[in-house]
């Protein structure tokens, strides 16, 4: 399986769904990682170097994009950079199976212009793609997916993340992606599957919300458990009655 993450910032790779990247990786599957900016203009060099190094130490493959000007407190035109990723982005959906991405709901600006020029990207190509919505600030849609995983991938998450050292210097995500996860391992089986069920004893987890666009339309994925050695989980993994445009823009 080929996968490209679509990172808004440097960070977002490992924040956004890290473990199930890394873990995708680890199974042999082709994770790249495709830059969208590198945050204000004065920090892309240094971005951009602990970007690679975090990739290094996550397994990840770093795509060589020009990064786009896309800086909220810089004030950016963030409608006209998200127009040139749409436009940009098809040429390196070939032979991609997976796409992840922020939720339009993830409430940073440039995440949610971005979600909508991933949708775009993967409507124009006109081929049957899945898309995995990820959400750091806000809410997913609708989980639909669920990757458990232990203590051990979780501490190879944060020793990618410390990568970024100017950004966990400047917030503690470290503390954000363990609590995330703890409380993604006792959320996630009552939202896919219904309240009260009886929930795994897993230690930590993360949440996804998949959307296949098949034959111009938009399908929910079906509700399951994320295995890495069989990522898509069949060809009929979505729900074809069940619309979900609305879901990733």
């Amino acid at each position: 399986m080929r996968l490209l993450a679509v990172a808004p910032h440097p960070d977002d790779e490992i924040l956004g769904a890290g473990a199930a990247h890394v873990a995708l990786a680890r199974a042999g599957h082709e994770v790249r990682v495709y830059p969208v900016t590198l945050g204000r203009r004065d920090d892309h060099e240094r971005r951009r170097d602990e970007l690679v190094r975090c990739c290094r130490v996550a397994g990840l493959e770093l795509i060589d994009a020009a990064p786009l000007d896309m800086s909220v407190g810089e004030r950016d035109d963030l409608h006209t950079a998200a127009s040139l990723l749409a436009d940009a982005l098809p040429a390196h959906l070939q032979g991609v199976d997976v796409v992840s991405g922020p939720s339009p709901r993830d409430v940073h600006p440039a995440h949610v212009a971005i979600a909508g020029s991933i949708a775009q990207a993967i409507e124009t190509s006109g081929v049957e793609r899945r898309l995995w919505l990820w959400s750091i600030w806000g809410a997913l849609p609708r989980p639909t997916l669920w990757f458990p995983f232990a203590e051990e991938l979780l501490e190879h998450q944060l020793a990618a993340l410390a990568e970024h050292r100017s950004q966990v210097v400047r917030s503690d995500f470290r503390r954000l992606v363990r609590g995330r996860a703890e409380a993604a391992s006792v959320l996630g089986p009552e939202l896919l599957y219904g309240f009260g069920v009886d929930a795994p004893d897993e230690p930590y987890a993360e949440l996804l919300c998949e959307a296949v666009h098949r034959h111009g339309v938009w399908h929910a994925g079906l509700e399951r458990r994320l295995d890495p050695g069989d990522p898509l989980g069949g060809e009929r993994a979505f729900h074809p009655h069940v619309p979900a445009g609305s879901w990733v823009r």
